[in-house]
């Protein structure tokens, strides 16, 4: 998000689904049931979809794992970094497991 939006993240859990049009695509589907991508046909359209839907289920525990650290404010911006990535890779391996 920007400074200043207030959007909302749709509502998780999201999941794959696969259309029955005459051009058929991957599609991502939140928890509402509401379409929210398409991605092509075929292996990498599935990939690509399963991808998304990983990140986005992911989303609550990334947020929270960041503000866990809020009370650590490292002068170097790389450190912060650093840090946010093993703690975004431990909320995804901590996601997988489940």
């Amino acid at each position: 998000m920007h400074p200043g939006d207030t959007s909302e993240h749709s509502p998780t859990p999201w999941e794959i689904g696969e259309s029955i049009s005459f051009f058929p695509t991957w599609l991502v589907i939140d928890a509402k049931g509401e379409n929210v991508a398409d991605c092509e046909a075929g292996p990498t359209g599935k990939a690509r979809a399963e991808s998304i839907v990983r990140c986005a289920n992911s989303h609550d525990a990334l947020v929270e794992a960041l503000r866990n650290i809020g009370d650590i404010e490292p002068d170097d911006v790389l450190v912060g970094l650093i840090l946010a990535q093993a703690l975004a890779g431990a909320a995804l391996a901590q996601l997988e497991d489940e």
